[in-house]
């Protein structure tokens, strides 16, 4: 795996373990069925996109999947951030959902799929 592959994977497994390690919290704080399956989805999600990237090299270094990069860095501050004072669950799990889309991205452009909003795998 490349350096930059090895970044990105750095980046994907810090989402996918702020979702494990604090998912009894956030279970508890959702309220409605919808944000419960929601954030399973979501964790469901983020754990696949981590076990598809080791699988995969992904797509060569590009202008676009360098932004995409620093923008999944700066969702998982904002995460990590929220974590420490949680306010609205509802923008926790759609900042999530962001995040995991973003961790997608390399290995949705190898295989030319992606991950909806609600964790969801599409072709």
């Amino acid at each position: 795996m490349t350096r930059a592959g090895q970044s990105y994977r750095g980046e994907i497994e810090v989402t996918c373990r702020s979702l494990e390690e604090h998912f009894k919290m956030l279970y508890e704080k959702c309220v409605t069925p919808a944000q419960k399956r929601q954030l399973r989805n979501t964790y469901s999600a983020a754990r696949y996109v981590f076990w598809k990237f080791d699988e995969t090299e992904p797509a060569g270094k590009s202008d676009l999947v360098e932004k995409t990069y620093k923008d999944l860095k700066v969702t998982n501050t904002r995460i990590k951030a929220m974590l420490k004072n949680m306010g609205d669950i509802d923008v926790f799990l759609n900042l999530a959902a962001e995040a995991v889309r973003l961790a997608d991205f390399p290995v949705a452009v190898q295989d030319h799929s992606y991950m909806d909003q609600r964790g969801a795998s599409s072709s």
